[in-house]
């Protein structure tokens, strides 16, 4: 299968929701509490932080054949765990939202995303790929570590109340990063030794 991987057009805003909403209700089913149950149709903050992502250029489709199969972020540190990274926030690009569609998962699509960024981290002479994942999603953290990521801390955010709403704890916060320019090779089919 070859693939396409392209900036998200204003347009196509729906595309990358529809992505994200397949995969969010597939985290609901599955009992984890990491995202929304949908992001799309609520206007609250994170589709409008999607709408910026696109605006600015920062968030991708992945396609093949066309449709769209794949979304990510790929932008500057998140602002409420900067403080955390072992060597400060400057040096890295930060993958956010990646979510692929159900019908190609377990194919590796993932790990093809994960080394794009990597690669296209190291292109913009930043030493490091890195995200920030789901502090209770242990699954997610191992997906992460078995390609190469290691984990360099944890922080806590607490976003204050407002006259409209109570404090809320952030449920992500686990700081993984890696090294760009690295690529992650399966443990099946391929021997190093």
């Amino acid at each position: 299968m070859l693939i396409e991987v392209s900036r998200a057009l204003p347009d196509e805003l729906d595309d990358v929701l529809s992505v994200l909403d397949e995969a969010a209700a597939w985290l609901q089913r599955s009992g984890v509490s990491q995202w929304p149950a949908r992001f799309s149709g609520g206007g609250d903050w994170r589709e409008e932080r999607l709408r910026g992502y696109v605006l600015t250029g920062e968030t991708w489709l992945v396609r093949a054949a066309g449709k769209p199969i794949a979304t990510f972020t790929l932008s500057g540190p998140d602002p409420d765990y900067a403080h955390g990274w072992p060597d400060g926030p400057d040096d890295a690009l930060y993958l956010y939202r990646m979510a692929v569609r159900r019908q190609y998962s377990g194919v590796g699509l993932g790990d093809r995303i994960l080394d794009w960024c990597s690669a296209t981290a190291a292109a913009a002479d930043r030493r490091w790929l890195r995200l920030d994942c789901h502090r209770e999603n242990h699954a997610l953290q191992r997906y992460y570590a078995d390609r190469g990521f290691t984990r360099v801390g944890t922080v806590v955010h607490t976003i204050p109340a407002t006259a409209d709403s109570e404090p809320y704890v952030r449920g992500s916060g686990a700081l993984y990063q890696r090294p760009t320019g690295t690529i992650s090779v399966s443990d099946t089919g391929f021997d190093l030794d």
